[in-house]
C-alpha cells in the first residue's frame, strides 16, 4: 500500500506502507500523522467532500491524492480529486472513474466478497425494510479512529455492529439469506393480515349494500356474477312483455276511436266546455294585463305626488328664507366698501343705505304663486291615485274570480277525460309504475356487480398473499448446521482475543474471559461487555478484537471474509500504560508478520522501544492538515 499525494504546484508526495507488515506514522502533534489516515480513508469511497472529510487546508494545498492497493494480488490505484466538480467521483488507475457511491459494489467485486442486504433492525421478522451492507460500514472496524477507542464504531447501530461481526466470520451470506426470507416471510404475513382486514371490510360492506338494495328493489339476494346475469335477462324479459301490453292498450284505443265518436256518446259530456275554458283563459290573460297596466299607472301617480310634495316643501324652505335673510342689515357699502352703520338716520320707508323707498318683496309674492299651482296639482295627482288604486282592486278581484271559473272549467274537463279514457288508463298506469321499478332493478345491476367484483379482487389478493406467504415458509432453511457453524467460529473469534487479553491480567484488564454467544453479543464474565468494562479496558477489549480480526484468516480459512488490515489511530492516549500500549502493538504487528496482514498506526514517541518488525515513517516537524 502506498499514499501518493500531488500538490497543486505539482510537487508530488508519496507514503509507502508496504516496506512492513506493520507500519508507524511517528512524529509530535500536527505532524499530518491523523490526517494521512484520513486520506486513506478519503480514497476509499468517503462520501463527504474534502473540506469536511480531510480538512480545508488539504483541499486548498493539494490537487489529488491517490492510493495504491493489493486487491486479490492485483495492485490499483484509486484516485480521489480536490478540483471542484470531482469530488463525488472515483478514478482507478487514471482510466475510468465512477461516481462515489458505487464504490462498495466496486470494491466488494475486487475483494470477491458478496454485496448483502441486511435488516434494518436487530430481527428479521419485526424488520420493516432490508438496507444494504456497505464496504464503508465494515471499514469503520478495521480503521480506529481516535473517536472510537471506546466503541466497535462511532455512533454504529447495534444490528450493524452483528452484521460487521457476521461478515468477517464468513457467517453473513448465510445468515442473512435466511433473514432476508424470514424477512420475506414476515412480510408476506403483513401483507396476507392486511389483505384479509382489506377482504373483511369488502366483503361486510359489499354483503350489507347488497342486502339492502335487493331489499328495498324487491330483488333475490344476489351472490355472483351467474345470478346477475340471470336477473338482467329476467328483467329485460319481463320489460319487454309490458312494452308489447302497452303497445297493445294503445292500439286498441286508436282503433276504438276510429270507429265512432266517443266523446259525443260519453254521458255528461259537454261539446261547449273547451270552447268556455278558451274564453275565459282568454280574459285571465287580458285581466293579468290590465292588473300590470293599472299597477305601472299607480306606481307612476305615486312618485308623482311624491315630486310635487318635495317641490312644495323647496318652497316653503325658500319662503322661510326670505323671512330669515330679510333681517340681516347690510354693513359694508358695495360702491366704495366703507362700514355702514345700520342707525343712520333716514326716512321711514326708505332705505338707510341708498335712502330709497322700499317697496313689497315681489320674490316673496311669487312664491306664494308657485305653492298655490303645486296644491293644485298635488289634488289632481291625489284624485288621479285613488282612481287608479280603486280599479286596481276591481282588477285584481275580477282576475280572481276568472281564475276560478277556468279551475272549475278545467276540473269539467278533467272530468270528461277521464270518463273517456276510463276502460285502459288504469291499465297503462299500471304498466307504468310497474315498468319503473323493473327499470330501476335493471339500473342497480351494475353497482352490485362491481361491488361482487371489488369483494372478489380483494379475495384474490388473499389468495395471492396466501401463496407468497407459503413459499417464503418453505423457503426457511434448517439452521442446525448453521448454528453450529456460527458457535465454532464465534468460540474461535473469542479465544483469539482472550489470547491476547490474557498477556495482560492486572495490567488494565479485568481478569475475566470474553465470550460470544451466536447472537454476536460480546461478554465479559456474565455481562455484556459494555456494562461491564470500564473506560481502560474497553481499550485493551478492541486492541483484542483488532488482534482477533487479524488472525480471522488463519483461524476459519477462505470461508471467512477477513480484512486483513487493522489501522489504528494513536492508541497512546486513552490512559492506558505505555508498556501496555507497546506489547499490545507487538503482539498485534508479530500476529500481522506471521499472517500476512497489514497494521498502521499513528503515536507521537518514536518506534524504537517496538520490538515486532515494523517500519516508521517518520512525520514532517511542521502543521500540514487539519486535525479533525
Amino acid at each position: 500500500m502506498s499514499l501518493q499525494l500531488v500538490q497543486r504546484t505539482g510537487e508530488i508526495e508519496e507514503y509507502r506502507f508496504d516496506q512492513s507488515s506493520f507500519t508507524v506514522l511517528t512524529g509530535p502533534r500536527n505532524s499530518s500523522k491523523t490526517s494521512t489516515l484520513k486520506l486513506i480513508d478519503y480514497c476509499l469511497g468517503d462520501r463527504d467532500g474534502p473540506y469536511s472529510a480531510v480538512g480545508r487546508s488539504i483541499a486548498d494545498k493539494y490537487q489529488d491524492v491517490s492510493l495504491t492497493i493489493s486487491l486479490n494480488g492485483t495492485h490499483r490505484t484509486i484516485r480521489r480529486s480536490f478540483v471542484r466538480g470531482e469530488y463525488s467521483k472515483v478514478f482507478l488507475d487514471d482510466e475510468s472513474d465512477f461516481p462515489v457511491e458505487n464504490f462498495s459494489d466496486w470494491i466488494y467485486s475486487q475483494l470477491g466478497w458478496p454485496s448483502l442486504q441486511i435488516p434494518l433492525g436487530r430481527n428479521a421478522d419485526t424488520a420493516q425494510q432490508m438496507v444494504a451492507l456497505s464496504f464503508r460500514t465494515l471499514l469503520r472496524h478495521i480503521y480506529r479512529k481516535e473517536s472510537s477507542w471506546t466503541e466497535f464504531a462511532s455512533k454504529e447501530y447495534d444490528y450493524y455492529r452483528v452484521a460487521v461481526v457476521n461478515y468477517f466470520l464468513g457467517l453473513a451470506p448465510n445468515k442473512y439469506e435466511r433473514d432476508a426470507r424470514e424477512f420475506k416471510l414476515a412480510q408476506a404475513e403483513r401483507d396476507l393480515a392486511a389483505a384479509e382486514a382489506v377482504h373483511r371490510d369488502v366483503t361486510d360492506s359489499t354483503n350489507e349494500m347488497i342486502r339492502s338494495v335487493c331489499t328495498q328493489l324487491g330483488l333475490p339476494i344476489l351472490v355472483n356474477e351467474s345470478g346477475i346475469l340471470a336477473a338482467q335477462t329476467e328483467l329485460s324479459d319481463h320489460l319487454a312483455e309490458l312494452h308489447r301490453r302497452r303497445n297493445e292498450i294503445v292500439g286498441q284505443q286508436m282503433s276504438g276511436e276510429s270507429e265512432g265518436d266517443v266523446a259525443a256518446t260519453a254521458a255528461g259530456y259537454d261539446p261547449a266546455l273547451t270552447q268556455s275554458y278558451q274564453d275565459v283563459s282568454v280574459a285571465v290573460q287580458r285581466a293579468a294585463e290590465s292588473i300590470a297596466s293599472l299597477r305601472v299607472l299607480v306606481q307612476e301617480h305615486t312618485q308623482s305626488l311624491s315630486l310635487v310634495e318635495l317641490d312644495r316643501g323647496r318652497l316653503e324652505r325658500l319662503s322661510g328664507a326670505f323671512e330669515v335673510f330679510d333681517e340681516l342689515p347690510v354693513r359694508t357699502c358695495p360702491a366704495c366698501e366703507q362700514k355702514v352703520d345700520v342707525k343712520r338716520e333716514h326716512p321711514d320707508g326708505s332705505c338707510y343705505l341708498c335712502f330709497q323707498p322700499v317697496v313689497a318683496d315681489l320674490r316673496k309674492r311669487r312664491v306664494e304663486l308657485e305653492q298655490r299651482a303645486l296644491d293644485s296639482e298635488k289634488r289632481e295627482v291625489e284624485e288621479a291615485l285613488a282612481r287608479s288604486r280603486y280599479d286596481l282592486e276591481h282588477a285584481i278581484e275580477r282576475e280572481q274570480a276568472l281564475k276560478s271559473r277556468q279551475a272549475e272549467l278545467a276540473g269539467l274537463i278533467n272530468d270528461v277525460r277521464s270518463a273517456q279514457l276510463a276502460p285502459f288508463v288504469t291499465a297503462l298506469e299500471d304498466i307504468a309504475s310497474e315498468s319503473a321499478k323493473l327499470i330501476q332493478q335493471r339500473a342497480a345491476l351494475p353497482a352490485i356487480s362491481q361491488a361482487l367484483a371489488r369483494q372478489g379482487t380483494a379475495e384474490g389478493v388473499v389468495i395471492a398473499a396466501r401463496k407468497e406467504a407459503d413459499r417464503a415458509q418453505s423457503a426457511i432453511l434448517d439452521d442446525q448446521a448453521f448454528r453450529r457453524i456460527a458457535g465454532e467460529r464465534c468460540s474461535k473469534l473469542a479465544d483469539r482475543m482472550n489470547e491476547f487479553l490474557r498477556n495482560f491480567q492486572g495490567r488494565g484488564w479485568v481478569g475475566s474471559s470474553v465470550t460470544i454467544s451466536q447472537d454476536l453479543t460480546f461478554f465479559v464474565g456474565t455481562r455484556p461487555w459494555n456494562e461491564q468494562l470500564g473506560a481502560e479496558a474497553r481499550v485493551l477489549f478492541f486492541l483484542s478484537y483488532s488482534y482477533a480480526l487479524l488472525a480471522l484468516e488463519s483461524d476459519i480459512g477462505q470461508d471467512s471474509f477477513a480484512p486483513s488490515l487493522v489501522i489504528l489511530d494513536n492508541p497512546y492516549q486513552h490512559d492506558l500504560a505505555e508498556t501496555v500500549v507497546r506489547e499490545s502493538l507487538d503482539l498485534i504487528g508479530n500476529l500481522a508478520y506471521r499472517t500476512g496482514g497489514q497494521l498502521i498506526t499513528t503515536q507521537s514517541r518514536p518506534a524504537v522501544d517496538l520490538r515486532s518488525p515494523h517500519h516508521e515513517i517518520e512525520m514532517p516537524d511542521e502543521y500540514l492538515f487539519d486535525e479533525l
